[in-house]
């Protein structure tokens, strides 16, 4: 199989978008080929963690590629052995090509329903009319350093929290002993930072104590959750305040314009259920899932 090196596909791959009147071939094989059209048609099914490894790892790009081909090739073989003429792949593949225009054509009506002035307008008027949803609670910023709790008579857990707390009172860094000595991996390379939260983010105890500390550098004593102890520093606050429509347009605009697209896509597909022709025979129906009862039952060891 002779395919495209890592490098150049890759900056094939970089280009998907915009792509040149004729699509050049990125892989082939005795005659089967797949082209940047039918790259691109790829990468956009793909989620967005792995779109990103596609544009960024050539590894990605060519395995891509590969398994475009490898289909290719192998549906062809199967075409060979007339393995099409099975009434079931047949059937199997009539519902993959269904499947693949009733998105186009979904989308093609969810498009047509967004008007950027009207959902500018249904925006602004979301905004006036249900302002509280739009209200930045009262938030703060904290570090923190956990430490293991020992579940016993002696909780020597303690202890060594303690000796942390006497560290960090008597002027340590506290990011350097978060990187070091904290438990919590998720935040222990960022020095124990938490960035701002709203109450009802974490655990009470921990909440209740972040909340109290007023001056930023002040460090909590001790506070035991189910996770462990926790020695807590403040690093602001922010009041709680009414965020202005300039501030939300962006994220309110989406949501309004994924509204309409939604309903329009279900209005179409309701008015095409409602049509006097769009009809399920019921006596075939229940014959065949007996029939396939039957089958399920035989089956069965």
């Amino acid at each position: 199989m002779r395919l495209l090196n890592p490098m150049r596909l890759f900056v094939s791959c970089l280009t998907l978008l915009v792509l040149p009147a004729a699509a050049a071939d990125v892989a082939h094989y005795q005659g089967q080929r797949v082209d940047t059209t039918e790259l691109k048609a790829a990468f956009e099914s793909l989620g967005p963690d792995l779109r990103a490894a596609v544009l960024q790892k050539p590894d990605s790009a060519r395995n891509l590629a590969i398994d475009l081909l490898t289909r290719r090739v192998l549906a062809e073989r199967a075409h060979a052995q007339q393995l099409d003429a099975d009434p079931l792949v047949a059937a199997r593949a009539r519902q993959a090509a269904d499947l693949v225009l009733l998105e186009a054509t979904l989308r093609r009506v969810a498009d047509a329903a967004v008007d950027p002035a009207t959902v500018a307008a249904l925006a602004r008027e979301e905004y006036r009319a249900y302002p509280e949803k739009f209200r930045r609670d009262d938030q703060v910023h904290v570090r923190h350093i956990l430490l293991p709790a020992c579940a016993c008579v002696d909780d020597k857990g303690r202890a060594q929290a303690e000796a942390v707390l006497a560290r960090l009172q008597a002027g340590e860094d506290f990011a350097a002993l978060a990187a070091e000595l904290s438990i919590d991996k998720s935040n222990a390379a960022k020095g124990g930072d938490l960035g701002f939260f709203a109450r009802g983010r974490m655990v009470k105890e921990f909440e209740d104590a972040a909340f109290a500390l007023t001056e930023p550098g002040q460090l909590s004593d001790l506070v035991e959750t189910r996770f462990g102890y926790h020695i807590i520093r403040f690093e602001a606050r922010r009041e709680a305040t009414q965020r202005s429509f300039d501030e939300v347009r962006e994220e309110l605009e989406a949501s309004v314009a994924a509204r309409l697209k939604n309903k329009a896509r279900l209005d179409y597909v309701l008015a095409l259920h409602a049509e006097e022709d769009f009809r399920v025979e019921e006596a075939a129906l229940t014959s065949a899932i007996d029939a396939l009862r039957a089958e399920a039952d035989a089956g069965k060891p």
